[in-house]
């Protein structure tokens, strides 16, 4: 976590120029880690997101699909998390 306060402190010193270079950085992490969320997850598993709970019913680059009692809902794949994967 020192790592993280450093960085959080060293923004207020940041010229408008490496304030963009940091956003863009964090853009392609978040990206990185959709991609990567999106193989971990497949049709049919059983997953939670906010307080709703629903079974996948297609995955797409950034997002799923998700079946919640008969309302599908386009859900970022970064607030998704497991509950039951599929048989």
């Amino acid at each position: 976590m020192s790592e993280l306060r450093n960085i959080i402190l060293g923004i207020p010193k940041l010229n408008n120029d490496e304030v963009n270079e940091v956003i863009q950085a964090c853009k392609r992490r978040r990206a990185r880690l959709c991609r990567e969320n999106a193989f971990k997850f497949r049709r049919g598993n059983i997953v939670r997101f906010a307080h709703y709970q629903g079974e996948i019913e297609q995955i797409k680059i950034k997002k799923a699909i998700i079946n919640v009692k008969g309302q599908r809902w386009n859900v970022p794949l970064n607030t998704i998390q497991l509950v039951r994967e599929c048989a």
